[in-house]
């Protein structure tokens, strides 16, 4: 310290050279944070005026509708933020499309005597298996309506191909490949790593197949784990099969199970063994399918932003469904930038359901794999509060375990896809132990307390006996508590729930099954669920309302932007489609914004959502 300030000291005293440096420095650090500031607000008003297609199709036209689907499948709309979407934009890395957007527009689709069929390019779509599954859903419903669905794709992978083969006629690029093991899980163990890096590990748990912690002990899994495992590979093997053979016309599943044995093929040898039904380019596949000169191309894109009905200006008087979405890992609080669920943000969304009197009715869509055990009770308070007042359904995303089901539990009605990963309620807790690490590598661990469980908070000594024992009961009175939560918002016994509890996790098909899961279906048949517990009409449609916060600084728009800038400074698709970007002209967003100055819209109101 004293050392820093005497050469602080003289270099400020040098002839003034030192103060005019750090002046500089200070002036230059400024200077770059402010054009920063100017190149992110050139972006987002460039990206934001950056004139789209604005073309709607004629009454009498004949179309098939070109659907590209790459980037990330979206589950929960907040997934998008601003920054993402520039970046996307500028390195043309689309963020991807959300589910509900689709479900929306192939339903429209469905009814439009103008549209023929489409046609999907999949070029790296990601996402969670269970967000897969919903879209095929989808697009199996729209087939219902007698129009065709075909698909290309420039390889396959086990997700990709289980979507791909909804299609009428499945096409593959020549060169490309189908890689389709079948579902697998890949399981890393490094116990016997940090034994060798003097690290030992402990841990207590409640729920034999709670394995969350295994990894730091184990080589391999553990016998219960690879019950578990084998149990859910099974059980979403067996849901791929009798899809993808139903897609593709096989009279045996069993076949399906022998392309997943084989997992890699060819191109060649993918269309010998009929995985697909041709191998061309994008191009030859779609004249193959639609004549040329009889149907024109047009993008899914541009028809969801610019033909399907526009949504009411106004939704002050309507009664609707909220959407709340709870996405990330659940903590206590906001931890760094990645998404989580606390108690003060989701509590507010929650609360807000509960006052507003529009809402009738609720969807909890939870993509979790759980977290902090005290954070997940106080959310299951405040559900619990609101389902006690409103209809509340669940809408499981790919994964809703643990702490993510602890909150699903007192809602009416939880719906999953058969491919969700949920359960898993059970408690685990670590100790770590750095007691052979210091002594091998000379890094000492001092704890100065006159508590009794020093050496429970020192990774340097051993955890004692009754310190086990108090960490263990803990861990049991917390696992007691959440199988009574469970049995009380399924409405089981105590018995029942611990029985398949254990920490264990299942795929969704497996929680219906044992009564963890009411009903399979995604976020669409959530909100039909929700219609009829209001008892609201079920073939009416009505605002989707979602809470926004209101913003109050530049950092806080940049976020969430959409909550910032009213839906009606953007064209149809920004507020009804979030996955591509075809705002106003700068003139309509002037006269917009002058007419949202005047009425200042109720900002609970999610333009563009009725369902």
């Amino acid at each position: 310290m004293n050392t820093s300030s005497h050469h602080s000291d003289s270099f400020r005293n040098t002839n003034g050279v030192g103060t005019v440096l750090v002046r500089l420095m200070h002036w230059s650090r400024n200077f770059f944070i402010f054009i920063g500031v100017l190149v992110t607000l050139g972006l987002f008003f460039g990206l934001m005026m950056t004139p789209g297609s604005e073309e709607t199709l004629d009454d009498d036209a004949k179309v098939y509708l070109n659907l590209k689907l790459q980037g990330t499948l979206l589950e929960t709309s907040s997934e998008l933020r601003l920054l993402e979407e520039v970046f996307a934009q500028l390195l043309e890395k689309p963020a991807g499309p959300y589910l509900l957007d689709l479900k929306k527009g192939l339903e429209h689709a469905a009814k439009d005597e103008r549209v023929h069929g489409v046609f999907i390019e999949l070029q790296s779509l990601n996402g969670s298996l269970a967000a897969f599954t919903e879209l095929r859903s989808y697009l199996e419903a729209f087939k219902e309506s007698g129009k065709p669905v075909y698909a290309w794709m420039h390889a396959a992978d086990n997700k990709t191909y289980y979507l791909g083969s909804v299609a009428n006629q499945l096409f593959l690029a020549p060169v490309g490949d189908v890689s389709i093991p079948g579902p697998s899980f890949e399981l890393v163990y490094f116990g016997e790593a940090l034994k060798k890096l003097g690290v030992e590990v402990e841990v207590v748990r409640a729920g034999k197949f709670k394995s969350a912690f295994e990894p730091f002990v184990l080589n391999e899994p553990s016998q219960a784990s690879k019950e578990m495992y084998l149990s859910m590979e099974k059980s979403l093997r067996s849901h791929l099969s009798e899809k993808i053979g139903d897609g593709r016309k096989l009279e045996q599943d069993s076949k399906v199970t022998s392309w997943f044995r084989n997992g890699l093929f060819s191109a060649r040898t993918a269309l010998e063994r009929k995985l697909v039904d041709g191998l061309t380019y994008t191009k030859q596949a779609k004249d193959q399918v639609f004549k040329p000169g009889e149907l024109e191309s047009y993008s899914f894109f541009d028809y969801t932003a610019n033909d399907l009905p526009k949504p009411s200006s106004s939704f002050k008087e309507e009664d609707g469904i909220a959407l709340i979405e709870a996405y990330g890992e659940i903590h206590l609080s906001q931890q760094g930038s990645e998404p989580a669920i606390t108690p003060k943000s989701l509590g507010t969304k929650l609360s807000w359901a509960l006052k507003q009197d529009q809402v009738k009715g609720v969807v909890l869509r939870i993509s979790s794999p759980g977290g902090s055990a005290t954070a997940s009770d106080i959310i299951w308070e405040q559900v619990r509060e609101l389902a006690e007042k409103k209809p509340v359904v669940v809408s499981m995303g790919g994964v809703a375990a643990s702490g993510g089901y602890y909150i699903a539990a007192p809602a009416q009605k939880i719906f999953a896809d058969p491919t969700t990963i949920t359960g898993s309620i059970g408690v685990i807790g670590m100790v770590p132990n750095f007691r052979k690490f210091q002594e091998k590598y000379g890094v000492s661990f001092h704890m100065v307390s006159n508590s009794d469980r020093r050496n429970l908070l020192n990774p340097g000594e051993k955890a004692s006996a009754k310190d086990r024992e108090v960490l263990g009961q803990s861990i049991d009175e917390v696992y007691e508590v959440f199988i009574n939560k469970v049995a009380q918002g399924r409405k089981l016994a105590v018995e029942e729930v611990n029985k398949i509890a254990q920490g264990r996790v299942w795929t969704g098909l497996q929680a219906k099954e044992i009564g963890l899961v009411d009903e399979m279906g995604g976020l669409w048949e959530a909100i039909q669920e929700v219609k009829k517990l209001a008892k609201l009409d079920p073939e009416k449609k009505y605002p989707l309302l979602k809470w926004q916060p209101k913003m109050s600084t530049l950092s806080e728009c940049l976020i969430n932007y959409r909550s910032c800038f009213p839906s009606s400074l953007m064209k149809g698709s920004q507020a009804e489609f979030f996955g591509s970007m075809h705002p106003l002209t700068f003139a309509d967003k002037m006269t917009s914004w002058q007419q949202y100055a005047r009425d200042e819209p109720i900002q609970a109101i999610w333009p563009g959502r009725e369902l």
